[in-house]
């Protein structure tokens, strides 16, 4: 099955995702080490920040293994890495840069995980009256909220 986002729009999902990316950090640590839990030693801290999705994401791992922390932050940053080439407005590669660049020419084929997306952000968008809108993009740039060097303050 091939999954096509209309050329309509343009969309600016990596705002929009940011919220979604740290949701889905955490429960990948929560997760690894949930699932690797030994009894209640000593708990080593490990925390990690990385600027993804146009925002800064900072997890902290807990565990009586350290290696164990270490190893949950990798497999969710590797996560994170993942889903922003999806759907980062800023990589060249990105599926969400392919969109925009057909953005009124043509339709553009996408994985189905970036149509599931899509899908469900124009549902937010009609359920919230347009206050959640995935196709603000070219207002944001306008404006000068949209790149890495907006939030560049942050690193």
């Amino acid at each position: 099955m091939k999954f096509f986002i209309p050329s309509a729009f343009v969309l600016s999902l990596t705002a929009g995702c940011a919220l979604v990316v740290k949701v889905l950090a955490a429960f990948v640590v929560s997760l690894i080490l949930f699932v690797n839990a030994e009894s209640a030693e000593t708990l080593y801290e490990v925390s990690v920040r990385k600027f993804l999705m146009g925002t800064e994401v900072e997890t902290t791992a807990r565990h009586g293994d350290i290696v164990a922390c270490k190893g949950a932050l990798v497999k969710a940053y590797q996560e994170m890495a993942r889903v922003e080439a999806l759907l980062s407005s800023h990589m060249s590669e990105s599926e969400v840069v392919k969109i925009n660049g057909s953005a009124g020419l043509a339709p553009v084929q996408v994985s189905k995980e970036t149509f599931a997306i899509v899908q469900r952000a124009k549902q937010y968008a009609e359920r919230f009256d347009g206050l959640f809108d995935v196709s603000i993009g070219p207002v944001s740039e306008l404006w000068g909220f949209s790149g890495e060097s907006c939030c560049s303050f942050i690193r």
